[in-house]
């Protein structure tokens, strides 16, 4: 061979070997809603080299009912979140070792509830097909052999052979990752569903005990994290965030472990820590099995509060780097919590936001009911009408970035045509006689429906273009009061 030939070869190579790694990237499985795995990986290969202190790792239960900033909030904390939905012991155990690579971490918070559950091939893929390729990706692989239902370990090394027919399957975001629509932060997702639950549900001192047994690879795993701790000098500190699940006799057997390992154990389904935190159930809880937004914040906290009063972990508010885009950060949580908020007054509150255009329309009379608080907050919004004297009457008004640009009161019935910009035109309709299967606003040309008569909220992000949120106060017979429910919008 030639010395010209042998160059053409070896660019032959590297140009195919460039473009298989991108056809793999491509085809490989993406995660993007729910716990949103393939954001977790990817934002955490963009964190600055030696800048993470904590490393916290476990199931969804991490995912949602962890917050990563709020400790960076509240006490300069530098964490991450490697939580995967069902992430297994072993998956959380190479994902230390993969943080470890590149961050020189003093502590390990961990979420035990795994060890009780199998972890079945889906969420090993979640888990492992985000990973870059190393030597503990390759490592990895080979322990999840020896589990049973693996798809094989050369599928992990070479997506390719599962993912080969994903083509049909293809969308933008398996080219271009949305990550500042994404809603994660350091491995956390923002979850602002509120699930109205009583703490008797979840407090587990008056249960009946009975036997339980760990998942013995859940189990051998963990130990090999706690002797892995050991052996590097970290830091490891056990938590249950609440769970409904969850039981005394497998809150016990933590507790014994804990004890044989002599490791804290931050039990949240206790009431003395769900106290001390102030979880509160009525609004802090997004489904039977994790925490929401707020009670993620309310609970790590609590977290931060022991990891800075029992090591030494460094404050880095001050540092010239910071760890998300902090404006991303805090108009995503300002929206998270518009959405979570459960009372009239802090609703109206939360809705004087620049940020904001805001349509309101009643389809229902509430006058009878409008108290003078919120007589207080909606003229504090910067509207004009009383809400409590348009008996009879309907309603239409229109905040543009904190100041009312329209508003009527007339008997009749009334539409009324606009736009926060040209490339978001809306319709809102009242009639307080109008039947609730019709109760309405376009916007942007598409119907945007309320399950409810009532007062109608829609409420548009100016600078992200996108919906933040839609809500009905409505009301409630049975208490001749107020009810307020939130309708779904897209993330």
């Amino acid at each position: 061979m030639s010395r010209k030939q042998g160059i053409k070869a070896v660019v032959f190579v590297a140009l195919f070997a460039v473009l298989f790694v991108y056809v793999s990237d491509v085809l490989v499985a993406k995660w993007t809603t729910g716990n949103k795995a393939t954001y977790m990986a990817s934002q955490y290969y963009d964190v600055k080299d030696k800048s993470i202190d904590v490393c916290v790792i476990g199931s969804s239960q991490v995912v949602y009912g962890f917050s990563c900033m709020a400790m960076y909030d509240e006490y300069g904390i530098s964490a991450y979140s490697f939580g995967i939905d069902n992430e297994a012991m072993l998956s959380s155990y190479y994902w230390l070792k993969e943080c470890e690579k590149s961050h020189e971490i003093s502590t390990v918070v961990l979420d035990i509830s795994i060890l009780f559950e199998q972890t079945h091939d889906s969420y090993f893929r979640k888990a492992f097909d985000t990973m870059k390729l190393s030597a503990n990706k390759i490592e990895a692989m080979k322990a999840r052999d020896k589990i049973e239902g693996s798809t094989g370990r050369i599928s992990y090394l070479i997506p390719l052979q599962l993912y080969h027919d994903r083509w049909k399957e293809l969308t933008k975001e398996d080219f271009v990752l949305d990550k500042e629509n994404s809603l994660v932060y350091r491995g956390n997702v923002m979850k602002y569903n509120v699930r109205y639950s009583n703490a008797n549900e979840y407090l587990i001192e008056d249960d009946e005990q009975s036997q339980v047994e760990m998942v013995d690879y859940q189990l051998e795993y963990f130990r090999k994290i706690v002797e892995h701790c050991k052996e590097e000098n970290l830091n490891l500190v056990l938590i249950k965030t609440p769970k409904k699940s969850w039981n005394l006799s497998k809150s016990k057997a933590v507790e014994a472990l804990a004890e044989e390992y002599s490791l804290p154990f931050l039990e949240f389904n206790s009431r003395e820590l769900v106290e001390a935190a102030g979880i509160d159930f009525a609004t802090d809880i997004q489904d039977p099995d994790h925490l929401n937004l707020k009670g993620a914040e309310k609970l790590s906290r609590y977290v931060g509060k022991y990891l800075k009063e029992n090591f030494d972990l460094a404050d880095h508010r001050d540092d010239d780097y910071n760890p998300v885009d902090m404006v991303r950060y805090t108009q995503d949580r300002e929206d998270s919590y518009l959405k979570m908020t459960q009372g009239i007054e802090e609703y109206f509150e939360r809705l004087n936001n620049e940020r904001y255009g805001v349509i309101v329309q009643m389809t229902d009379d509430l006058s009878a009911l409008w108290t003078e608080s919120m007589r207080e907050e909606f003229k504090r919004l910067g509207f004009g009408q009383d809400i409590g004297e348009l008996t009879g009457k309907n309603y239409i008004g229109i905040l543009n970035r904190g100041t009312c640009v329209y508003e009527t009161a007339p008997e009749k019935s009334v539409s009324f045509e606009g736009g926060f910009s040209s490339s978001s035109p809306f319709t809102a309709y009242s009639s307080i006689d109008m039947e609730a299967k019709n109760v309405r606003i376009t916007f942007k040309e598409n119907d945007e429906v309320f399950a409810v008569k009532g007062m109608n909220i829609l409420v548009y992000d100016l600078e992200k273009d996108r919906l933040a949120d839609k809500l009905t106060i409505f009301r409630n017979n049975e208490s001749n009061g107020f009810r307020m429910v939130h309708a779904a919008v897209e993330e």
